[in-house]
């Protein structure tokens, strides 16, 4: 029996990850990114990915999701 995120726009379930997390012990947060990455996804600036592969734009837009967070945490990069 999963347990749901989200209901919307899109039903989202409690991942093996979540579940190994809180097994472990191990905190994680779950941010909503599903309105800014969609405009990614349906318009990205650079074209996209070929087979499974993320294109650049995908790539940058979690990268700079990280950091935020990371800096957020106090976790910068010095």
């Amino acid at each position: 029996n999963k347990e749901k995120i989200r209901k919307s726009p899109g039903e989202v379930f409690r991942s093996d990850a979540l579940n190994a997390a809180e097994k472990l012990g191990v905190p994680v947060e779950v941010v909503d990114l599903y309105d800014d990455y969609w405009e990614i996804l349906t318009n990205p600036r650079h074209g996209y990915g070929s087979a499974m592969n993320p294109c650049i734009d995908c790539r940058v837009f979690m990268l700079k999701v990280a950091k935020r967070a990371m800096e957020e945490m106090g976790l910068g990069l010095s």
